[in-house]
């Protein structure tokens, strides 16, 4: 009787290893468990379907002698799903290995089993990065203990695969392929939902593997493709509808900017004329104010030529101030004129030269924290907040305490995940910078919740997303016997679960220096 290569596998991964994975890519136990269960047949199955083709067997056979695939790696999967370099190597080996089975439409897959259990798509990719020479060692192992050393023995094996497979098919992988399979196609495939199904039927009815298995991954990535035209079909829309209102409103400015230079020239030339008035009714009297009068003209001239000049670019977003300094008048020169009439007039006021504009120096903001550390790394961060309190701790006299704590400020996790957000990367780095600085220092992580859901919920959410923050550590080179974690879910509030706000405040991860 054949072995349920997919049974022995679960076996395998179960219990510590599922939470210690499960912690690894930043998901719940729960979820990691789903996906596991998903990934395994997945992967298994893609084994399988190699099996009916001679080139495809050979490869294959070769890549398990060569690569010695021998079921060694299930002999120690407590410490390689605990992370750090071996687990990421791992990883990196499963990712390399994934392709070479799937081709180029093993992001389809990590997408299917992604969406199958509601976990991230780096995650999925992560766990099946891990599992995958798992699954070859399995396969590896079983052809070790039945002495077999062909690869038409190792065709049988997979083949007798097919029926344990039968019902561990992700469904989600059927309902996509019977969506997108053509007529001619189905024709081609025997009118099977999929390759896996496919093989699993007949080798129920004769005992034989199919011998000409459709592609599921070319089906897979004509979907993928579909559904990537009408994304972008939207895209264009929408670019098309951005561009015609950006249009629109550029001439709308155009023609502000052309009516506010007509109207400040219309000024302009209204005060000139006025002088221009003023200065015939003075000469007609003696020209005695002649000189003040071309002066003040002039500065009237120059004044309503600046206005026009000062009309903001509408293709500039922002000007820098600028200093106006007021034009200086000479004072006339004495000159003869012949006898005029003593007329009594009252002198031209005295031109005002415009304030000029003040420029204000940019303030500095006395709220940023800044430093560099020893190896050259910059710090900067809020004066009062996480980073700044926990560095002056370690640089400080004061000594360690089990009841001084310090919160993060800059941690976000996706709703009831253990999912790091991005934005969260720069007090990850900070931390683990400063750790690298001072590597005398430990440190432990505790997580806390609101109290909205069940305790044992809380709890276990609170650990992982400790043991998510603690592998962001390590995975920028921290070394894990450096940090303990502890999930205590709505305990120790630090605010009431009244309000909103007060959940917000015990949705949080703590951090205290256990060493320094």
């Amino acid at each position: 009787m054949s072995n349920n290569l997919l049974e022995s596998l679960k076996q395998h991964l179960s219990g510590d290893v599922v939470s210690n994975l499960a912690a690894f890519i930043g998901e719940s136990p729960a979820n990691t468990a789903s996906a596991l269960n998903t990934a395994l047949p997945t992967v298994l199955a893609g084994l399988v379907g190699q099996g009916t083709d001679s080139n495809s067997i050979g490869n294959l056979f070769k890549l398990l002698s060569e690569g010695n695939h021998d079921g060694g790696v299930l002999s120690n999967l407590g410490a390689l799903s605990r992370g750090g370099d071996e687990t990421a190597k791992l990883v990196s080996e499963g990712r390399h290995l994934l392709t070479s089975l799937f081709g180029d439409n093993s992001d389809a897959i990590t997408d299917l089993i992604a969406n199958a259990n509601g976990i991230g798509k780096k995650a999925t990719g992560s766990l099946l990065g891990f599992i995958t020479p798992l699954v070859l060692g399995m396969v590896g192992k079983n052809l070790k203990i039945g002495g077999t050393n062909s690869a038409s023995g190792l065709a049988s094996l997979l083949s007798d695969q097919s029926g344990f497979l039968k019902d561990a098919i992700p469904a989600g992988l059927s309902s996509l392929l019977t969506g997108v399979i053509s007529a001619d196609a189905a024709a081609t495939a025997g009118n099977t939902i999929s390759d896996f199904d496919k093989a699993a039927n007949q080798s129920d009815a004769n005992g034989t593997a199919p011998t000409s298995p459709t592609n599921t991954a070319t089906i897979v990535s004509d979907t993928l493709v579909s559904i990537d035209d009408e994304i972008e079909d939207e895209i264009e829309d929408i670019a098309e509808e951005t561009s015609s209102s950006a249009e629109n409103m550029a001439e709308d400015i155009d023609k502000s900017v052309v009516q506010l230079d007509s109207q400040r020239i219309e000024e302009s030339k209204e005060f000139s004329h006025s002088a221009a008035v003023a200065i015939e009714e003075g000469a007609g009297e003696g020209g005695k104010f002649l000189p003040w009068i071309l002066i003040l003209a002039a500065l009237a001239l120059a004044w309503g030529l600046l206005k026009s000049c000062s009309v903001p670019d509408p293709a500039t977003n922002a000007t820098a101030p600028t200093t106006t300094t007021a034009p200086s008048v000479a004072p006339p020169q004495e000159t003869s004129l012949p006898p005029a009439a003593p007329v009594v007039a009252a002198p031209p006021p005295t031109p005002t030269a415009p304030e000029p504009a003040k420029v204000e120096a940019p303030a500095t903001d006395s709220n940023i924290f800044e430093k560099t550390l020893s190896d050259g790394y910059a710090i900067k961060s809020a004066k009062d907040g996480f980073v700044s309190k926990l560095l002056g701790f370690i640089e400080g006299g004061e000594a360690v305490s089990k009841d001084l704590w310090f919160t993060m400020d800059g941690i976000t996790f996706d709703t009831n995940k253990a999912t790091i957000k991005e934005e969260s990367t720069i007090q990850i780095n900070d931390i683990a910078e400063i750790l690298k600085a001072y590597p005398k220092v430990k440190i432990k992580i505790g997580g806390y919740t609101d109290n909205t859901g069940k305790a044992n919920a809380n709890k276990t959410l609170s650990d992982n997303r400790a043991k998510a923050v603690k592998q962001a550590l390590v995975s920028k080179g921290i070394k894990g016997d450096r940090i303990e974690t502890e999930g205590y879910g709505s305990d120790n509030s630090v605010a009431s679960n009244d309000t909103p706000e007060g959940q917000q405040k015990n949705r949080r991860i703590d951090v205290r220096v256990t060493e320094k």
